[in-house]
């Protein structure tokens, strides 16, 4: 190590920067060149000592541009990440007059590569955007104009009024450059700050005032954009940009084709700019009726009816004052006889029946056409005014359970390994977690040595422990955790019971393996299982008989049962008595409401369940729900030997308040259908409660156990409608998705009860705990599945709570839209008073015009 290395690496420990370039000037530059290595060992023994790489940082940019030999290797100085710590600003002045010293390599050259490499974009990053623009102006080159570099520059302004940001823009020689290219980067939107903050798009056009910049092509990248799309917080930047520029009737015209490509973005707001630009040019007489036509089918079957309204009203406008193009404009009214919302719809056929008087016979043919395919009320009254037969309405389809068949039992070591790694350290798949159980017991015993290697050598998730003496006993503690769901429970006691089994002589085969998807054993197997167990002297384990026991199917070959009371072991025997009683008699179920208790405080435990009154029920300060809807179950039948507590018997009161209540972030339950496939409600009882945050309280994800919940056989009660009322009420689309999947197959097996569904639906609902919006888009997606006679039956049971009430609730007119749909699709004839009673009101409000529709189509 030199003497000139020692005082360097002093200096470098001071963080003094302006000291270290003093030092590295005093040398020539082979010497400085010669500290090089010196300087990389340094800063890689920095690596884990964040509190002086921060301290140090600027010295250490400043030796790295005075000693390294050449520009690139500057550059990856100066962006190494080890150096990115800091925010204080980077030593600018030392870096500039290390780069003019003799030798080195060339400032310009520096900048420009630094420049051209910035990639980061958060605020631990900016650091190395400041140093490029200030190494760039330093050195007077001009900068790239990439979409990192031009995001940098943009944040880099501060914005304070438009005139100062105007001010700084305009003193600044990169605006002419990059301005323009603001368009062009994804995302900047969110950085020009508008609309929240409309700072920018005001200095952008006083820069175009002032001549700094060309309106033109700011206008340009403004289409650009709009056409290209973002995320919707940037696009509506750009479209506040193209606001603030306004631009007259002469530009709007010369680019009328791109503001009709507007029409068809998936923004509304978007489609609104192209709409009104449109619309300008219609009423000043300059918007040809090609175009009028085209906008007309680009926006009438949009499903934002602010956007097909305002287009509805354009075009019964145009057809008063274009008597010329009435042939146009009507075929456009035309395609909005298919729009989905009956009421726009309607609007449009009154628009035609306007001005049919005035059409030509051509015209008319052509609404005869498009009338003659539409089916609904809608279509009716379109047949009966332009004198056609209407359409029939369309077959609903069944939806069919498409579920893959149980894959073969492993074949080889390799595979087994192969699955055991699959399952990682949560199973969430009791398909694989069975095979991979029922693997290792068999290939355990076929060639323990070749299973123990394979697992030891990967070393990877949760079944290698199983196999593993030292961790056994450590799982079988785990796996019986006090505070674990009874499901759950049942499931770990079985894995840590196989784990035993796996250290000494493991069964010949598990007697719950499953034979179906669902989880259903094959009795015969265990018939066969429990012969064979006796003849050769072992037992099954406990719990994996208890397990194959609760997985038997509802119904039974009675020879299984006289065989099984032939066998004298004490398995064989608990077979038969199981099965000569009928198998596990179906609980009995009890819906129940529990108060949270005092608002924002903990709830008095002793007041148990007590009854809901009407009105909402979410608190003013807090919205949280107040009330939870969940279930207690009683067993009716004898206790179950090794049953975990509260597997079989969910008690109200205080137990049902933690269950309500104490379940807000729930643990992965796909395990827990399997345990309970012959008992839907009971799998449902356990889980629902689970999922009621995401109704009331807007929780992501856990509805994937709905569609598993389904599948399960038994009776359809109040578990099972609450399992799937509340989650149909998630505030993400993605959540309401496996619901609208359950109820269509429960609907396709002819098991689900849309009456109970519906009431359920409607009592949350009345009570704020879940938006009613969000329940009819579900109910929308399940129409589209065609499930309509569900449909159907849902809301057929909501309505007449949720009109019975002085106040509109937001979506009830939409509610009455699908039932109308569901019930000309199904052909469904009833009556009802208090839809009746709404149909009858005076007024054109929707929500009336939508009951009489309804009671229309009911009436048919």
């Amino acid at each position: 190590m030199s003497a000139e290395w020692d005082r360097l690496a002093k200096l470098i420990g001071t963080g003094d920067s302006t000291a270290v370039a003093d030092a590295l000037l005093a040398l020539d530059e082979s010497a400085r060149r010669a500290l090089a290595p010196e300087l990389r060992h340094y800063l890689e023994d920095l690596h884990t000592d964040w509190t002086r790489r921060r301290t140090e940082g600027n010295a250490l940019y400043v030796a790295g541009a005075g000693c390294l030999p050449r520009a690139a290797d500057v550059v990856s100085w100066l962006r190494s990440p080890m150096l990115r710590g800091s925010l204080d600003v980077p030593p600018v002045a030392a870096i500039v007059r290390m780069l003019a010293a003799p030798g080195r390599p060339a400032l310009e050259t520096v900048a420009l590569g630094l420049a051209a490499r910035v990639r980061g974009t958060r605020w631990t990053e900016r650091r190395e955007w400041w140093l490029a623009a200030a190494l760039l102006r330093e050195s007077g080159a001009e900068p790239p104009t990439t979409d990192a570099f031009v995001r940098g520059w943009v944040r880099d302004q501060l914005r304070g009024t438009a005139e100062r940001l105007t001010v700084t823009l305009a003193s600044d020689p990169w605006t002419p450059l990059l301005a323009p290219r603001v368009f062009d980067v994804e995302r900047i939107g969110v950085d020009l700050g508008a609309p929240r903050d409309p700072v920018w798009p005001a200095a952008l056009v006083q820069l175009c005032e002032r001549g700094v910049l060309d309106r033109d092509e700011l206008l340009a990248g403004c289409r650009r954009r709009l056409r290209a799309g973002d995320r919707p917080a940037a696009i509506a930047a750009i479209v506040e940009v193209h606001r603030a520029f306004d631009p007259g009737l002469d530009e709007l015209a010369e680019h009328r084709q791109e503001y009709a490509g507007l029409l068809s973005s998936p923004h509304l707001m978007v489609a609104t700019l192209g709409q009104a630009a449109l619309r300008a040019l219609d009423d000043a007489g300059r918007l040809p009726a090609a175009m009028l036509l085209e906008a007309g089918r680009a926006v009438l079957l949009r499903p934002e009816k602010k956007l097909v309204r305002a287009q509805l009203t354009w075009l019964a406008t145009a057809a008063t004052r274009r008597p010329d193009d009435l042939a146009e404009i009507l075929a456009a009214l035309g395609v909005g006889l298919a729009q989905e919302a009956a009421d726009l719809a309607e609007r449009a056929l009154a628009t035609i029946a306007r001005h049919l008087p005035r059409a030509d016979e051509p015209t008319r043919a052509a609404l005869r056409d498009l009338a003659g395919e539409l089916t609904g009320d809608v279509g009716r009254r379109a047949a009966e005014l332009l004198g056609v037969e209407a359409a029939e309405p369309t077959a609903v389809v069944a939806v069919a359970d498409t579920r893959a068949a149980l894959p073969p039992p492993i074949g080889s070591v390799a595979e087994l390994v192969s699955e055991a790694v699959r399952v990682g350290w949560q199973p969430e798949d009791p398909v694989l977690l069975e095979r991979v159980l029922d693997g290792l017991v068999r290939w355990i015993r076929a060639d323990r040595a070749a299973v123990l290697a394979g697992l030891a050598a990967v070393r990877q998730g949760w079944v290698p422990t199983l196999v593993d003496p030292a961790t056994v006993a450590a799982t079988a503690r785990y796996q019986t955790r006090p505070q674990t769901a009874p499901p759950q429970d049942l499931v770990n006691r079985r894995m840590a019971e196989v784990a035993g089994q796996l250290a000494g002589e493991p069964p010949v085969e598990l007697l719950a393996t499953p034979a179906t998807p669902e989880g259903h054993v094959d009795p015969d197997r265990v018939l066969a299982l429990l012969v064979l167990a006796e003849r050769d002297g072992w037992e099954p384990g406990r719990y994996d008989l208890l397990q194959a026991l609760l997985r038997l199917p509802r119904t039974v070959d009675p020879g299984i049962g006289t065989a099984a009371a032939a066998l004298r072991s004490p398995a064989g025997q608990r077979l038969a008595a199981w099965l000569d009683r009928g198998g596990l008699p179906d609980p009995e179920v009890t819906r129940i409401a529990l108060v949270r208790g005092r608002c924002c405080q903990q709830p008095a435990y002793g007041d148990g369940p007590r009854p809901v009154a009407g009105g909402s029920h979410r608190c003013s300060s807090c919205h949280r729900a107040g009330v939870r809807v969940t279930v207690a179950v009683r067993a009716t039948g004898p206790d179950v030997e090794d049953a975990p507590p509260g597997l079989l018997d969910l008690p109200g009161d205080v137990a049902a308040w933690e269950r309500a209540f104490r379940s807000y972030w729930p643990p992965p339950m796909a395990l827990w259908p399997a345990v309970l496939p012959s008992h839907r409600e009971l799998a449902a009882a356990h889980i629902q409660p689970r999922l009621t945050a995401v109704g009331d309280s807007d929780l992501n994800g856990h509805t994937g156990v709905v569609p598993a919940l389904a599948r399960l056989s038994g009776p359809f009660g109040p578990a099972m409608a609450l399992a799937l009322a509340y989650p149909l009420g998630a505030h993400r689309e993605r959540d309401r998705l496996p619901v609208v999947d359950a109820l269509a197959l429960l609907a396709a097996r002819g098991e689900l009860d849309g009456d109970l569904v519906g009431r359920e639906l409607a009592a949350l609902v009345g009570a704020d705990l879940i938006v009613l919006r969000r329940v009819v888009a579900g109910l929308a997606e399940l129409s589209r599945a065609g499930a309509h006679r569900a449909v159907w039956f849902i809301a057929a049971a909501m309505l007449p709570v949720l009109l019975s009430g002085t106040a509109v609730r937001p979506g009830t007119p939409d509610l009455l839209a699908l039932a109308t749909a569901a019930a000309d699709a199904t052909g469904i004839r009833a009556t009802n008073p208090v839809l009746a009673a709404v149909a009858a009101r005076d007024g054109g409000s929707r929500l009336v015009a939508e009951a009489r529709r309804l009671v229309r189509t009911l009436s048919r």
